[in-house]
């Protein structure tokens, strides 16, 4: 189980202490957020709501539908997410069975501008990393499109440091081209032999049918000249198909 909480000097305050309390009690739930994802509801406080996240006050207290309703539909995003958000900021420590479950709760504090939540949650994400590296392409994956850059900052440098491990497990061949073209763009990438670097090229092509425009970009990224030549004009070639192959091609002759 991995764990997030806010530093102690914030949860341990008597105000954090009394809101836990209140933000339970029935009597002060006069709004409603209803939750796209998995259709869940949630009962709280405009008070409370309002406290935690600026969105959620203007979305609630201004001049719009919502205000009037009390009732708010939040797209894409689920109940569980938004509520371990939520419980964060009231000061609870909220423990996950996935990073992937982390990086949504962080998604929901970053979204509803809760930002000692999304801080909190990349400390825990980051702490996961130092414990596990092999969580770093799940972290990728998962922060991609989200404002949680200083735990893909992490990511990104556990992966650099452990790459040929990672390209022994097969894991890269799930990231994203752009998060794989960050990788083998950096200086301080740890690999024994270029020659490694194309077959994981090769193996992240053919497992998206021939790779297509990102392909060639990627083996634009290869350090060709420091591999053997007997290896490039043998076995090189054949790794690929289509227009990733002819760019290999091109780099060979």
């Amino acid at each position: 189980m991995l764990e997030s909480r806010l530093p102690r000097v914030y949860t341990d305050h008597p105000i954090m202490q009394q809101l836990q309390a209140l933000a339970e009690v029935e009597l002060f739930h006069d709004c409603s957020l209803t939750f796209r994802v998995n259709d869940g509801k949630l009962r709280s406080s405009v008070f409370l709501l309002s406290l935690c996240s600026p969105v959620l006050y203007k979305l609630l207290c201004g001049q719009f539908k919502e205000t009037e309703s009390r009732e708010a539909c939040i797209e894409e995003m689920s109940r569980e997410a938004f509520e371990g958000a939520l419980r964060l900021w009231l000061g609870e420590a909220v423990s996950v069975s996935s990073v992937d479950e982390l990086v949504e709760i962080g998604r929901a504090a970053d979204r509803f501008g809760m930002l000692r939540v999304c801080e909190a949650v990349q400390d825990a994400i980051c702490a996961q990393l130092n414990k596990d590296w092999r969580v770093c392409v799940d972290t990728l994956n998962c922060c991609d499109g989200s404002a949680l850059e200083k735990a893909a900052a992490h990511a990104r440098k556990i992966a650099v440091d452990c790459f040929d491990a990672l390209c022994a497990s097969e894991r890269l061949c799930e990231l994203s081209a752009k998060e794989l073209c960050a990788l083998l763009d950096n200086d301080e990438l740890c690999v024994d032999k270029e020659e490694e670097v194309l077959e994981l090229v090769a193996r992240w092509c053919n497992v998206r049918g021939d790779g297509g425009d990102d392909g060639v970009r990627l083996v634009g990224m290869v350090r060709f000249g420091v591999m053997g030549r007997d290896y490039l004009e043998g076995r090189a070639c054949g790794l690929f198909r289509g227009a990733v192959r002819e760019a290999v091609e091109a780099r060979v002759r």
